[in-house]
């Protein structure tokens, strides 16, 4: 049996040799996957459009099933349950109906029971931007500290220099932003495509074991199977992905006829609308929430660094502000170059005052699908769409 070590090894160059010897497997050309870590990392996460999006978050109680008496806990989109449930039940009858000295189950998934589903999107945003926030409240608390030495004005209280104007504070907040927005982004939208998003949020996805992901042996201890080729084979047959990086983990493949067919399962739409159910049914597209949990981000860091002024000083800042303040942060994190920046953003709030402001939140949201779709198409290695 081949034996990967990767996770393991004692230095970079071992590494990446034990690395590439897992992800390149020939084993892997066998059944139908998904590489969730080197290319389809945001798999689920963006629409056919390329507009990030997430699981409708009021409707969390309603569009996520369980699977009751096996893993009453773990959650997942309807479709992608029903598809299990069918899985499941064919699979383990194949397994322990006779035939269990030719298959077994493969390690680690003993049983195929459900540990890990959907995970709520909403906590895993408000984690991240807890930690993210430490990151630039730093950085500000030093800027601020050096304004209030070549500074003569009084202070607030012992200790806290006087507030600067929350105009200073963006141009100070974005001078640190320029530098790290690209990895670590502030809005909804930029959580979603970055890296720190995990793909479970998505509610397609079912892991059956709880490894350790970075690990590489127990891995190879599965895959180089032939009960593990069985198991794939079983999943494939109804719609589901192997996950190459977590192959305890298997994914709805939503161009699979079969994944199709569950999820327009007793509704009234052809096969060829599924797509379209899901999408509308499903998910929603975050651009449309980015404004105002910025600006929650923003006055939070504000007040953190400015305790006493939360009883003194009301941020009035106007929706054209904010939605400048958008514009200029949805560009930072997406890498985009405007020809002219000045005219863009004009252009933006004239926009605005046309169309009002729905209509400008998805004139951003288009606008970053734009660059979305140049960066992932010009990307051989990426494709996150479905």
């Amino acid at each position: 049996m081949v034996k990967f070590e990767g996770g393991r090894t004692s230095n970079l160059r071992d590494e990446f040799r034990e690395r590439k010897e897992y992800k390149e497997y020939e084993g892997f050309e066998k059944f139908q996957t998904i590489d969730t870590h080197y290319k389809d990392f945001k798999y689920g996460m963006m629409n056919r459009n390329h507009e990030p999006i997430t699981i409708i978050a009021s409707q969390e109680d309603e569009v996520l099933q369980n699977f009751p008496n096996l893993a009453d806990d773990v959650m997942v989109l309807p479709f992608v349950a029903q598809a299990f449930n069918d899985f499941r039940e064919h699979y383990t009858k194949f397994i322990e109906g006779g035939r269990q000295n030719v298959v077994h189950y493969p390690k680690y998934i003993i049983g195929v029971v459900p540990i890990r589903g959907y995970v709520n999107f909403s906590t895993e945003f408000a984690r991240y931007v807890n930690y993210n926030m430490t990151i630039y409240k730093a950085q500000m608390a030093l800027e601020i500290a050096a304004a209030a030495r070549e500074s003569s004005l009084p202070r607030l209280r012992q200790g806290t220099p006087n507030p600067m104007s929350y105009q200073t504070f963006l141009e100070k907040f974005f001078e640190t932003f320029e530098e790290r927005g690209q990895e670590f982004p502030i809005t909804k939208s930029g959580f979603i495509t970055s890296s720190h998003c995990s793909i479970l949020t998505s509610g397609l996805c079912i892991e059956l074991a709880e490894e350790e992901y970075n690990i590489d042996e127990p891995k190879g201890e599965m895959v180089t199977t032939t009960n593990y080729e069985c198991f794939a084979d079983h999943a494939n047959e109804y719609g589901f992905l192997i996950d190459k990086y977590v192959p305890w983990r298997i994914v709805a493949d939503l161009n699979s006829p079969v994944m199709q067919e569950y999820m327009v399962r007793g509704r009234s739409f052809d096969i060829s609308r599924a797509l379209d159910f899901y999408e509308s049914t499903y998910t929603i597209r975050s651009c449309y929430d980015d404004l105002y949990s910025l600006n929650d981000y923003l006055q939070s860091i504000y007040y953190s660094l400015y305790p006493g002024a939360i009883n003194n000083i009301i941020l009035a800042i106007t929706i054209p502000q904010s939605l400048e303040v958008l514009f200029r942060v949805r560009s930072i994190e997406l890498g985009l170059e405007h020809e002219n920046y000045t005219e863009a953003k004009q252009d933006l709030l004239d926009k605005y005052h046309r169309y009002g402001l729905r209509w400008t939140l998805g004139y951003i949201g288009e606008m970053a699908s734009t660059r979305l779709k140049e960066i992932y198409d010009l990307n051989d290695t990426t494709d996150s769409r479905y």
